[in-house]
């Protein structure tokens, strides 16, 4: 009888701890999905405010610009025009996504049904996220070289 009841408390201590550190790791903001193609491309995460419920944390990441951000990654080769689905689940109550070209021009870009098109104009090319959920908010950064 004490060994059933010492099974089940360990059971629950091992659930407990479980959940317990699985909130704790899993406490910042959600990844976005970036895909051309077949190929998935990596973003860059930025700063960003997080409250899980369980913790909260801020992390302030400080990049000289856009360009700097992205290039912590290698940017996917894209073709002119070609489309870009962007992804974020849960999907943010606020969505910003600003395109950067090589010379600092910036401009908005609109996100339909999740998707985007690469720019006509070969080159390389920034995108920049901001996010904001009820739980917080993010930034991102990933990269594409256009060519014809």
């Amino acid at each position: 009888m004490k060994l059933k009841w010492l099974v089940i408390i360990g059971a629950f201590l091992t659930g407990f701890l479980f959940l317990s550190l699985n909130m704790l790791y899993n406490s910042g903001p959600p990844k976005p999905y970036i895909v051309v193609g077949d190929d998935e491309v990596p973003a860059t995460e930025g700063s960003y405010c997080w409250d899980s419920g369980a913790s909260s944390k801020c992390e302030d990441k400080v990049f000289r610009d856009a360009f700097e951000m992205a290039a912590q990654h290698e940017p996917t080769s894209v073709r002119e025009g070609e489309e870009i689905e962007v992804k974020l689940k849960p999907f943010p109550d606020e969505f910003q996504l600003v395109q950067w070209k090589e010379g600092g021009e910036r401009k908005q870009v609109v996100v339909k049904d999740g998707n985007i098109y690469a720019p006509e104009q070969p080159g390389l090319y920034v995108f920049q996220i901001h996010a904001e959920w009820e739980q917080g908010d993010a930034t991102y950064a990933f990269s594409v070289k256009v060519s014809s």
